[in-house]
Order: C-alpha cells, then structure tokens, then sequence
C-alpha cells in the first residue's frame, strides 16, 4: 500500500509583515490540504507572471 505524499510549506516574510505572516499562517491551518494545494499553484503561478512581466519590461527598456 503506497503512502500518501505530504508536502510542508514554508513562508519566509520581513519582520516588518508579522501581522500579515499571522494571518497567513491562520488561513493555512484551516484550509484543507487541497486548498492548501490550489493556494500554493496560485502563488506560484502569481510569481511566474511578475517574473514574465518584469523580464518583458527589462526588454522594451
């Protein structure tokens, strides 16, 4: 029997953004592991577009 895959993640922010680190931190423990998951694939997709848009602006500069 194969078993389940978890994975853990990790956010880093300033000190300056505790209060926004905390409120984070709630949200992810009370969301299931799917939510969890469609959160991090929004991250990461939000992440993606800043680097495609800032890689397009260096280049029409």
């Amino acid at each position: 029997m194969a078993m389940a895959e978890t994975t853990k993640v990790e956010i880093m922010l300033p000190q300056a953004n505790m209060q926004e680190a905390e409120e984070l931190k709630e949200f992810l423990e009370n969301v299931t592991a799917s939510g969890q998951q469609e959160f991090l694939n929004f991250v990461r997709g939000a992440n993606f577009t800043r680097r495609l848009l800032e890689g397009a602006v260096k280049q029409a500069v």
